[in-house]
């Protein structure tokens, strides 16, 4: 594989979940092709209310101490996430939210609780790392929420806070503000469950008013004003709410989506759509058969090639090879501009939709070898050794296997789509 590592330098950070395994790299080439249609969420960025506490946060942590930009700030966010957490538990009996268990285990039955910047005070393990801060900021930033270079709101969300949130705030309470500022300035503060900054934060982060709405739609749905899929995000949001009242978004959604984009003649969002339907097509058996090999340890590729043949008929006639060599070019380009990663790809797509389970295997086993060299020289999780064999480093549990009609549908990747989906069904509710 050429380059000194793109797994490491080419992933996009926003698709990024930390401690996922990621085996055959799939995350990098799925996340750049979501990026054309999805500019600003992440996987995890999907709540309305967690932007919500996100520039409550920036605005009481950094905008309204002046001229102070140090570890404070986040000291500060940190803690009015802890109050966001437990006004929404307490009041709103909402537990759709980072840090449910240590909230409930807290608030529970109590009349206080204590917030800070104290390691004791902290509801998730590391709530820098993974709260709001870690997970919201960028996608705020890229959504126009949060200035680019300082941690404060940008103009406009500043004047959003202070238009619609304010008022809401000082309308349960006229001097609440100055308490939240008291109180997260704290290193350790109590803070009464029943008082008033706690029903003024729930009062805030409950309902969607009008004003929210709007704003909300335009900044994470609409990709903002700095919209990074030059239109396509706007038309894709337009055509999704169409589908706002499916029980999910998944494979069948994406092929409507499809048709929807082609009767518009939206032809760049139908082709933007169409090769996340065909790479998807591909790297969820891929996927499929990586982790059924890990429960095959010492089982020739023939004899595992014939039981993926058992299980899913001749060939998988869904998965189109000419389409994904159409790609080419593009899975070169997200895994460092590696021909041998996106040939390896076009070949494997080339072994399922002919039925040539054993190359398929032994293609993956070589991709998978050199995924785990670009991450320091990381061994392999399975190698083909005497006589043809596997031999498995990384064992798993023996695998079912999907049926072909579950892989037919199967929609593992998400492309950024479930998290717009996930934030246009709050903001319609």
């Amino acid at each position: 594989m050429t380059g000194s590592g793109p797994f490491l330098t080419d992933i996009d950070t926003r698709a990024k979940i930390r401690g996922s395994r990621d085996p055959l790299g799939l995350v990098p080439l799925w996340s750049r092709f979501g990026r054309k249609v999805v500019g600003n969420l992440t996987t995890v960025s999907d709540s309305v209310p967690g932007f919500a506490t996100l520039l409550l946060g920036y605005y009481f942590a950094s905008d309204v101490w002046e001229g102070e930009h140090d570890g404070k700030v986040i000291e500060r966010f940190l803690a009015f996430e802890q109050l966001a957490a437990y006004a929404r538990y307490s009041k709103n009996k909402d537990d759709r939210f980072r840090g449910i268990e240590r909230v409930k285990e807290r608030a529970g039955g109590a009349e206080s609780v204590r917030i800070g910047s104290r390691r004791d005070c902290q509801i998730l393990s590391s709530q820098r790392t993974y709260g709001l801060w870690g997970l919201y900021s960028v996608p705020g930033r890229d959504s126009g929420l949060i200035e680019r270079e300082r941690p404060n709101l940008t103009e406009a969300a500043r004047h959003f806070v202070e238009r619609v949130y304010l008022p809401r705030l000082t309308g349960v309470a006229p001097r609440v503000t100055e308490q939240v500022v008291s109180l997260i300035g704290r290193e350790s503060a109590e803070v009464s469950l029943s008082g008033d900054v706690v029903k003024a934060i729930a009062k805030v982060l409950g309902a969607r008013s009008a004003p929210e709405r709007e704003y909300f739609t335009e900044c994470l749905v609409r990709g903002g004003p700095g919209d990074r899929t030059h239109g396509l995000q706007p038309r894709l949001a337009d055509l999704m709410a169409t589908q706002l009242r499916e029980p999910a978004f998944g494979m069948k959604q994406l092929e409507a989506l499809v048709r929807a984009a082609g009767r518009s003649g939206d032809v760049d969002l139908e082709a933007a759509l169409a090769r996340i339907r065909d790479l998807e097509r591909l790297i969820v058996p891929m996927a499929s058969v990586f982790d059924f090999v890990l429960s095959r340890d010492g089982r020739s590729l023939d004899d595992t090639g014939a039981a993926l043949r058992r299980a899913w008929g001749k060939r998988l006639a869904f998965v189109d090879a000419s389409a994904v060599q159409a790609l080419q070019a593009s899975i070169q380009e997200a895994y460092g501009d590696d021909p041998a990663a996106a040939g390896r790809y076009v070949a494997v797509a080339e072994a399922l939709a002919g039925g040539d389970y054993g190359t398929a295997v032994g293609l993956l086993v070589e991709h998978n070898a050199r995924v785990m060299s670009t991450r320091n020289g990381a061994a392999p999780w399975v190698r083909i050794g005497d006589r043809g064999k596997l031999d498995v480093r990384f064992r798993e549990d023996v695998q079912q296997l999907p049926t072909i009609d579950e892989l037919r549908d199967a929609w593992r990747s998400t492309y950024f789509l479930n998290s717009l989906r996930s934030v246009q069904v709050e903001l319609s509710e």
